[in-house]
């Protein structure tokens, strides 16, 4: 029986841990320089259809959406001062340490979690590997992100 379709009592058949199984496939999203901002769009629009929909993990605020670029300007603060295209073994442990918080904050609310997923963010992330020109676009990506999200009618609600 493949997924969502009736077994022999009627019943739909459940996926894994008990949710509805699904047949619809997850967009990855890969930015570059050319991209991000239709991506980052994309992302948005992705969302507020999730919303729409009455989906209660695709709610996520301004404000929560901001405090995550937060982290990500910090450290674009630090790297527009320097002059290498290699990333200093103390940025990119701080890139690290903001993977951490950025799994912390999606465990925290289920929004926020859907907004890493949808924007591929952990994996736009993995692909820094050490570029200065990767990180610009990464934080660029997450200010186009939050450009969109305000408007597109994000609130802080």
């Amino acid at each position: 029986m493949r997924n969502n379709e009736q077994n022999y009592t009627g019943q739909r058949r459940q996926g894994e841990y008990g949710r509805p199984a699904t047949t619809q496939k997850k967009i990855v999203r890969e930015i570059n320089k050319d991209n991000y901002v239709e991506e980052a769009e994309n992302v948005i629009l992705e969302m507020k259809k999730m919303k729409d929909r009455g989906e209660k993990n695709a709610e996520i605020t301004t404000t929560q959406l901001r405090n995550l670029l937060a982290m990500a300007a910090d450290i674009y603060n630090t790297i527009m001062h320097q002059n290498s295209d290699a990333l200093t073994e103390e940025i990119k442990s701080r890139i690290e340490y903001m993977k951490v918080r950025f799994f912390y904050e999606a465990g925290r609310n289920d929004g926020v979690k859907t907004m890493i997923e949808e924007a591929n963010l952990m994996g736009v992330l993995k692909n820094i590997k050490g570029s200065r020109e990767n990180y610009i676009l990464f934080n660029r990506y997450m200010e186009a992100l939050v450009a969109f999200h305000r408007y597109h009618g994000g609130k802080d609600n």
